[in-house]
């Protein structure tokens, strides 16, 4: 997952990113929250096995999953493209 040091500036800020490991992910404001999720990722087909076709599931619940399951990596984007 890309992150960017959003600091609540775009929109409110929900990851906790530590030195390459998103340590904390979450879809409520949260002032201690420094990070944004910044739109890009990278997931294998096997993250999504567990869904069964054609059941409606938030990207978020995804995230929570892969946390749950042992801290997804992170790349943090040091310019904001807007």
């Amino acid at each position: 997952m890309t992150v960017y040091r959003n600091e609540g500036q775009y929109d409110h800020s929900n990851v906790e990113y530590d030195g390459g490991r998103i340590l904390t992910m979450t879809t409520q404001r949260d002032s201690g929250m420094r990070h944004i999720d910044y739109g890009l990722a990278f997931l294998t087909a096997g993250v999504f096995g567990a869904i069964p076709p054609g059941a409606v599931y938030d990207l978020a619940r995804v995230y929570q999953d892969l946390l749950s399951a042992g801290n997804p990596g992170g790349f943090r984007s040091e310019r904001a493209v807007l």
